[in-house]
């Protein structure tokens, strides 16, 4: 009776060793499953078919879950890649016996799983010509924040063999020099501010010299010999017929004419429209608008810039300010 208890004990714990010996192996073999690129392809539209079909049969969640392995692992082209499943089986495993709020948030993490699955599968699946990375490349650089990268213009190119040709000059003179890059920056910034102040004396002896010309008109008459109601209807009927130029011309002299009358100077054949400005004191009520005055009848008289009603009417506007109504 006793060899008989022992042999039965002996039996069980030869049954329980098998069974946890089978456990493992199955687990391991349902935990991977490898697959080409067409296989998976097909896969993927297995998995989405059964997705969808969970929204009217949630009862299938528990052989739907069984059919899925643990990892894919796809081999094709010269390269492989393998997929964990942890979240896909998880939500299918959740979704039996979730509330509907709760499924619909599952079945979009599971969508979501499988649209990874085709993306990862596009990308592995295209020859390697990097021709993906490329057409990103010429997305990214058609961006509006690329546009305006271009490479070297021409005038790059040559400030740049400019700065060499420096550097070259200065270390055959000097010897070799600490610190040519800055040496020739120095001299390049040097060169400009040595340009930059011969261009601004050119542009002032310009100006004075145009100052000049617009104001050595000879003047052979002292303006209110001709009462500036006179000049003033001289500068209407040239205005009338279209010739803004004369018109500004003629009022221009009315204005004068009337401080002339006025005793805002003694007369003198032979001032000029700058200095009659010059003449009028800064605190004169006057001075502003003669300013105005002189300034227009300069840029148009002497400037041959073109002149329109508009300019004529500013003029006038002038003419007022200084009493001639």
């Amino acid at each position: 009776m006793r060899g008989l208890g022992k042999a039965v004990l002996v039996i069980l714990l030869l049954g329980l060793f098998s069974i946890a010996e089978e456990q493992p192996k199955q687990g391991t073999a349902a935990s991977a499953r490898q697959m080409t690129f067409a296989e998976f392809e097909t896969e993927t539209q297995r998995l989405d078919d059964g997705i969808t079909s969970l929204k009217s049969n949630p009862e299938e969640a528990a052989s739907f879950h069984a059919s899925i392995p643990d990892k894919y692992i796809v081999v094709g082209n010269s390269t492989s890649f393998s997929i964990e499943n942890t979240v896909l089986k998880k939500s299918v495993g959740e979704y039996k016996i979730a509330y509907p709020q709760r499924k619909a948030d599952l079945l979009a993490a599971m969508q979501s799983s499988v649209k990874q699955m085709r993306e990862g599968l596009s990308s592995y699946s295209q020859a390697s010509d990097h021709g993906l990375e490329r057409a990103k490349l010429a997305e990214v650089m058609s961006r509006k924040e690329f546009r305006r990268v271009t490479g070297p213009t021409l005038f790059d190119i040559w400030t740049e063999k400019a700065k060499v040709w420096i550097e070259r000059l200065l270390t055959k003179i000097f010897g070799n020099l600490p610190d040519p890059e800055k040496g020739s920056n120095v001299l390049t910034w040097v060169l400009i501010a040595v340009a930059t102040s011969l261009l601004a004396i050119w542009l002032v002896r310009n100006i004075r010299s145009k100052e000049a010309e617009y104001t050595r008109e000879p003047i052979l008459f002292a303006p209110s010999s001709k009462h500036w109601r006179t000049w003033l209807a001289q500068a209407q009927s040239a205005a009338e017929t279209g010739n803004w130029r004369d018109a500004i011309h003629f009022a221009y002299w009315a204005g004068i004419s009337n401080l002339e009358e006025s005793g805002a100077w003694v007369p003198d054949k032979a001032r000029t429209p700058r200095e009659y400005l010059r003449i009028i004191s800064p605190r004169d009520p006057n001075r502003s608008a003669l300013s105005a005055l002189t300034k227009k009848f300069e840029i148009v008289w002497y400037g041959d810039f073109p002149a329109a009603a508009g300019d004529y009417q500013e003029t006038l506007q002038q003419l007022e300010a200084l009493g001639c109504r």
